[in-house]
Order: structure tokens, then sequence, then C-alpha cells
């Protein structure tokens, strides 16, 4: 009886879904009594005959949804890829095209240190002491994290951080602030803190800040024109050189974005995003936060993403050259979740199932064919 009763639960939780009712509780819920094959088996037999017209409507659904944490996002995107024809036999994908060519391995933890004129590799570095400057101290962790500590120094002496394509890396400031650098990034720091401001810039790529706030000490963080002036907070800052201006995602606290055409600027709420193109006023506009943090938390998550938009991002942390058959299909839109440190062909054949596009590797070049 109580198998039967389950059987149930679970078809009255994925119909609630469908029909795009379910609350993230009945989510919750339904993803705790499920295991994969069983989602598979359950959503075969809750299709009806038009596979494809069941298989638009879910798609649609789930874009219209966008709701929850990032794990909902997994959870939805899961029922998208198995209504999408995504659906596994003895656990192998039916659609292998990427995958049995030359795999992609995903990025890693790597750094460059430029330190008082001298460049040290974060990543052959082992844990322990890496430099001395003063009365700072530098150091790997046992976890992999670059680390400053010690009293302020009489002069404030910057260092730079460099993470390549392929890499990430977790820098933990002197004041206890933590910076998470995402890959293609270089970032320039203070080793200790001293007077009345701490000021750090981004020379280019994606941070994501935990500032540790001090009211008696401000935090300014530059970016290619824009600044975000700390009052207590968490924020993600994306200034690529291959994309459109600054932008800047409030995740907590409060933060002031100014930039040299718009002095006055704009102070960001949770869940807003600050954006900021040539040097023009600053526009904010509501961010999708979950999808703006994925990265930090090991996922890609795009919900109605442009190809080119999700490439930059595939490129940069496979370290890969993405090469598109006809310019038109960098504006093909589409929402997946796949987990960061997948081999990539886990997210070409995910962006595949949709059958708008192909993907071949070439040693690590990624050819973009329509389908």
């Amino acid at each position: 009886m109580q198998n039967d009763h389950d059987e149930q639960h679970k078809r009255q939780l994925i119909e609630r879904y469908t029909q795009g009712k379910a609350t993230e509780k009945e989510l919750m819920a339904f993803f705790g009594l499920i295991n994969r094959q069983e989602l598979d088996d359950l959503l075969l037999s809750y299709m009806d005959s038009d596979f494809e017209a069941a298989r638009l409507e879910a798609h649609g659904k789930i874009h219209s949804k966008k709701q929850g944490r990032w794990w909902i996002g997994a959870a939805v995107a899961a029922v998208v890829i198995c209504v999408g024809g995504y659906l596994y036999i003895d656990k192998k994908p039916i659609q292998q095209t990427a995958q049995n060519q030359n795999e992609i391995v995903p990025g890693s933890n790597k750094a460059i240190l430029l330190s008082h004129g001298k460049k040290y590799s974060i990543t052959d570095a082992k844990n322990g002491l890496i430099a001395t400057q003063g009365n700072t101290f530098i150091r790997k962790t046992a976890d992999g994290k670059l680390a400053y500590s010690g009293q302020s120094n009489e002069s404030v002496v910057y260092d730079t951080l460099i993470v390549p394509r392929g890499g990430q890396h977790l820098l933990n400031l002197a004041d206890g602030t933590i910076a998470y650098l995402n890959a293609d990034t270089k970032i320039r720091y203070p080793e200790s803190f001293s007077g009345k401001v701490r000021d750090m810039e981004l020379i280019s790529g994606e941070v994501f800040m935990h500032v540790n706030h001090n009211a008696a000490i401000a935090f300014n963080l530059k970016a290619k024109g824009q600044l975000i002036h700390d009052i207590g907070t968490e924020f993600d800052v994306t200034a690529y050189n291959d994309e459109a201006g600054v932008k800047t995602t409030l995740i907590q606290g409060v933060v002031k974005v100014t930039s040299a055409s718009d002095k006055t600027g704009k102070i960001l709420k949770p869940g807003q995003q600050a954006v900021n193109q040539n040097n023009s006023v600053i526009t904010v506009q509501d961010a999708d936060v979950d999808e703006v943090t994925a990265w930090k938390n090991g996922k890609f998550l795009f919900n109605d993403k442009t190809l080119a938009d999700i490439m930059r991002q595939a490129s940069r942390w496979y370290d890969v050259d993405v090469v598109y058959e006809s310019e038109n299909l960098k504006s093909k839109r589409f929402g997946a979740v796949t987990e960061r440190f997948d081999n990539i062909s886990q997210l070409l054949n995910t962006l595949e199932m949709t059958g708008k596009v192909k993907f071949t590797i070439q040693g690590r070049k990624i050819i973009v064919q329509s389908k």
C-alpha cells in the first residue's frame, strides 16, 4: 500500500510541475522521493503520444519559471533533459557526438602571483609559506587557497594574481576578505591594509567578493571605470575584455556603484545588477542570482542564454577555442544546467539534445554547426 501511495504522490508532483504550479516545497519533495532511473521511467510513462509537443511544452514552462535556488534549477533541468530526449540506456546518453571524440577535461585551481618583482606559480607551489614581505606572510593553505596574514606594513604594496583560462582560484586577503576568481581573471590588491581605505582592482575577468566589513575602513573595488563601494556585502563583478561593459550583481548587503560618467551612482539592493557599458550612465536591473553565482558553486546554469554567451564561458573554463559554422548560430538561445567539473562533452551533449545545434571537437577547438 505504501508503494502505491508513493507512486501516486510522485505522479501528482510531476503533474503539478508540468502544469507550472509546483511550489519549491513540492519540488523538494519530488526530488527527495525519486532517483534518476525512476525519473526517466516516470517521465516516459507520463508523456502523451505527441512526444515533441510534450517536450516543447515542458521546455517553455521551465524557462518561464526561473524560481528557486541553484539546486532547484538543477532539478528542473533534469526534467527538461529527460522530456527533451536526453534519455539513458544503461546510463549512457543516446546522443554521444562529442563523447566519441577527443575529450576535454574541466579547469582546476591555477594561478600565478606577481609580488615584489617575482613570479610565483601557486599551482606548483607546495603548501605552506610562499613568501614573507615585511610584516606580511603569504601562504598556500592545505586546501589550495592563497592566503595573506600579518600586521600592516608602513607602506601599501600591491600584488597581482593572474588566473589563466582553464583555471580558478580562491584568495584570502589580510583583512579577512575572500575573493573567488573565475577563469581568465587578473586582479590587483594590497598585501596588507592600512589607512582609511582598502582599494582593489579587477583588471579583467570575474570575481565574487565576500567583503569583511569594517565601518572604519572603506572597501572599494575598481573594474574598468566602474567603482564598487562596499557597505558590508557579497557581490559578483564581471569585467571580461570580450564582454559588453561591467556587471555588478549584489548577493547580500549593500553596495554603491559609480563611474566617471555617473558620479552620483546607484545603490543596489540584493538581487539587483548594475550595468555600465563604455563608461556610460549606470543602469540597474533585476538579476538571476543563482545563474550569476553558479560558477562559484561548481555549476553551469544558463536560463535562456545565447549560444555565444554560453560558449564564451565554456571557452574560458575548458581553455578551448570556439568556431561557428555561421554567425546566426550565436544568437540561438538555450537553457541548461551541468556540473562545472564534468568534461566538456556533458555540456555539449546537453545543448545538442535541443535539436538546434551540434558540436565537433578537434583538439582544443570546438566547431559549432547547425543540426
